[in-house]
């Protein structure tokens, strides 16, 4: 752990006869659980990675709240040491670390009963969502082995390999043979601790940013009720943004955190320096009011890369798709009958806007009411996007084609950038798990390199799924798949994770003699597509084919010929949500 394994800012922390874990978190200061040092104000600490240090003494400066019982929010408590240590201290990791797929091994050190230097234990995040909206539960991440105990509590949860800090160990599960305990991420650590934002990592907000935050919010004095938590939140967040949390927030730090930490912002919108700027026209105080207009005049939408840590800041792709998903799927009462649910994404929050089980007769006219009521919900200022998830055998319908509601009766496809996508394999880990890696650095790129399929024949599906695992590029089929052969070419791209592949419905089904050099209107398609696609983003070429597909049908040349019947098969997992089960049951 740390230089060679080791992480030496772990602690021993002995208070009021209870041992527990701690682990320094700057020069002074040492992070432990609040019941840890219920019965002191003083306790003493041994850096047992460095063994010739010695105890230290420190004093409790800081308790998150913690009202004495196992439930209890806010069990977090900082303790500041009596004097340097020459030690490093702990570093946060990023706020999704926990959760990569696959989930990452995580380690804690600390102090059960008989072990005096300490004892390691190994685990895994069991999910994403918080229980009470405080703690990750955790599970051993073995049947075997030290279990989480008293004597974890305090301690870091920290990522095996890159050392870093997840949360901390509060509590583990009783009785011991049930290898379940909780940890408080560090989002949660800073709710209840201000001075941890600092050190957490939040996309598109840097240190200093953030200390001028809590400093600016410190100087409001003026009494908040819930009632005006709630009503600054949803002027921050925009009609258009997520819901008010299903926990209350209980401060204004908490709401301010809450927005930075754990909001996806709405495309264009910093949420945290609306605000910052409601806050100073609703204060009397001009001094607060001088300061939080300042910081929220010098916080421009994060739209650009984290200045944390140099990624893509987390409003990518919502800041350039405002999404509207039709899924179809099979419904199970029958081989034609689909459940169809139509969602909006505001700000990349999910809301549904009908659902309904139908033959598959039904599904086109039902579509179009529910996807002109999704226009109301996405913003208006982003460029707009329809999504279709459907079976795989939906994949060459004319979906494009199909008509919009009212009296508008352009093509779906031709009015607004119009995408398909493989909802079975929307339900693959493992497919998924590919196609989240290949987009991650497809969506980087600022030209798509077409990888071409040729028309001719001889294709063999397995080598050409294996061939594929090695492409980072859109994949182009010179067929479309209506025949067994050419649906089978499909299904291997598909498996191999491929987020974008594209054809043409009306592009070449003769089956040719793979010895024979041809060149027919499939190698033409290709042709044109790579032409066309060579300087154009994967991340934008849902708005290039609409354009493509505009100018087939309104154009009579042989020159936009080729884009007839275009198909585009794109998909970002950044821009959806993980598949979920639908709010009704599939069968009726």
């Amino acid at each position: 752990m740390g230089e060679g394994g080791r992480a030496p800012w772990q602690a021993k922390v002995t208070c009021g006869g209870a041992v527990g874990s701690g682990f320094l978190v700057t020069g002074r200061q040492v992070l432990t659980c609040a019941h840890v040092v219920a019965r002191a104000d003083r306790a003493e600490l041994t850096f047992v990675g460095l063994p010739g240090l010695g105890p230290v003494g420190a004093t409790v400066v800081e308790r998150g709240g913690w009202a004495g019982r196992v439930d209890d929010r806010g069990d977090v408590a900082v303790l500041l040491l009596d004097e340097d240590v020459p030690i490093s201290p702990a570093q946060f990791a990023d706020l999704d670390d926990a959760f990569a797929d696959p989930a990452p091994k995580l380690v804690a050190y600390g102090f059960p009963h008989g072990f005096e230097v300490g004892a390691l234990t190994e685990f895994r995040v069991t999910a994403r969502q918080l229980i009470a909206g405080e703690w990750n539960q955790l599970e051993a991440w073995t049947v075997s082995g030290q279990s989480l105990a008293r004597g974890y509590s305090g301690a870091a949860a920290v990522i095996e390999g890159t050392n870093k800090v997840v949360g901390m160990i509060s509590a583990a599960a009783k009785p011991a043979d049930v290898r379940t305990g909780r940890m408080i991420p560090g989002h949660v650590i800073a709710r209840h601790w201000p001075d941890a934002a600092d050190l957490v990592p939040t996309p598109g907000f840097t240190r200093d940013e953030k200390a001028r935050l809590r400093a600016a919010l410190a100087l409001v004095r003026d009494p908040l009720r819930p009632e005006d938590l709630a009503r600054f939140y949803t002027s921050a967040v925009g009609p258009l943004g997520p819901s008010y949390p299903t926990r209350e927030l209980t401060s204004l730090w908490d709401l301010a955190w809450y927005l930075v930490s754990e909001v996806v912002p709405p495309p264009g919108r910093c949420p945290a320096a609306r605000l910052t700027s409601d806050l100073a026209d609703w204060t009397e105080d001009a001094t607060a009011g001088a300061a939080l207009r300042q910081w929220s005049e010098n916080r421009p939408p994060p739209t650009g890369p984290s200045a944390d840590t140099g990624e893509p800041a987390r409003t990518w792709p919502p800041g350039t798709w405002s999404p509207i998903l039709v899924e179809i799927t099979r419904s199970g009462a029958g081989p034609v009958s689909y459940v169809v649910e139509v969602s909006a994404f505001p700000g990349g929050h999910r809301r549904i806007i009908d659902t309904r089980t139908l033959p598959k007769s039904s599904v086109r006219a039902f579509v179009r009411e529910p996807i002109d009521a999704a226009f109301w919900e996405i913003d208006w200022k982003a460029k707009a996007l329809i999504a279709f998830a459907v079976p795989v055998e939906w994949l060459n319908e004319p979906i494009d084609e199909w008509r919009r509601a009212g009296n508008d009766r352009t093509p779906l496809g031709f009015a607004t950038p119009l995408v398909l996508m493989d909802n079975d394999r929307r339900r693959s880990g493992s497919v998924q798990h590919r196609l989240r890696q290949k987009w991650g650095r497809l969506s980087r790129e600022a030209a798509s390199d077409v990888h071409r399929v040729e028309c001719g024949g001889g294709h063999d599906p397995e080598l050409l799924r294996l061939r594929l695992e090695d492409v980072h590029s859109p994949v182009g089929l010179g067929r479309p798949p209506k025949l067994a052969e050419s649906r089978r070419l499909l299904a291997a791209a598909l498996n191999a994770g491929m987020p974008v592949i594209a054809w043409s419905r009306t592009a070449c089904t003769v089956t040719h003699d793979p010895d024979v050099e041809v060149h027919c209107a499939g190698e033409e398609f290709l042709d044109q597509l790579k032409k066309r696609l060579k300087d154009v983003s994967p991340a934008d070429l849902p708005a290039d084919i609409h354009v493509l597909r505009k100018d087939a049908h309104l154009r009579k040349d042989e020159e936009a010929r080729w884009a007839k019947g275009l198909t585009l098969l794109w998909e970002a997992p950044p821009l959806f949500p993980e598949p979920r089960g639908y709010r009704q049951s599939p069968v009726e």
